[in-house]
């Protein structure tokens, strides 16, 4: 959000106008201690360029069926900054169970400010967003839903240069607003009056 006076607000106040704030959605969050397997939305997961897989990545690779294991061995595993994949749940249907997983490559270990894991996050959340609409307009169900949600683990806490648990946490939310930005400015932008309104991109 902008916290100083744009040059309408300052010419606003000058004439004694009062301007109504658009009200944008907000983002809505909350912490489950538990385990993997109940969480109720795709699992963002980070993944440092030349690591194994390991830990809650593990954990995770064994809920969907060893599909991290596969893209890791077949070399197309992210990893190198700037790289996403998204890896769809085993059995979509079940009511329960692991419903998908984001990894979110890191690049190098202990190289990874603020700035670059809320990147990171950004662009694995547009991704994501992208794929949600995809997916129901495969299906025949529109332009899906106005919004969707993930899961998270903590990222970049865990590293030779580590982000604490409230740097990380900033960047996450920071990286996932963004995201909403630039999936709203796109809609926008692609807005044509004469032939109607496209689908809008789902929010996160």
């Amino acid at each position: 959000p902008s916290f100083f006076p744009t040059e309408e607000d300052l010419v606003d106040s000058s004439l004694g106008r009062q301007r109504e704030r658009e009200e944008r959605p907000s983002l809505h969050l909350s912490v489950l201690h538990s385990h993997l397997r109940d969480a109720k939305h795709p699992v963002m997961v980070g993944h440092y360029r030349e690591d194994a897989i390991a830990g809650a990545e593990a954990v995770i690779d064994g809920l969907l069926g060893m599909q991290l294991s596969r893209a890791f061995q077949l070399g197309i595993y992210p990893g190198a900054e700037g790289t996403v994949e998204i890896f769809d749940s085993i059995d979509e249907k079940r009511a329960s169970g692991l419903k998908g997983a984001l990894v979110l490559g890191l690049g190098e270990m202990g190289q990874l400010p603020r700035e670059k894991l809320r990147g990171a996050v950004t662009t694995a959340a547009v991704r994501y967003a992208l794929k949600s609409q995809q997916r129901a307009h495969s299906r025949g169900t529109g332009s899906g839903a106005e919004s969707i949600s993930l899961s998270t683990l903590l990222l970049g806490t865990y590293s030779n240069s580590q982000l604490s648990v409230r740097e990380a946490v900033q960047a996450i939310v920071q990286g996932v607003v963004q995201a909403n930005r630039l999936l709203e400015s796109a809609h926008v932008s692609k807005s044509d009056p004469a032939a109607g309104q496209p689908p809008a991109y789902p929010r996160i």
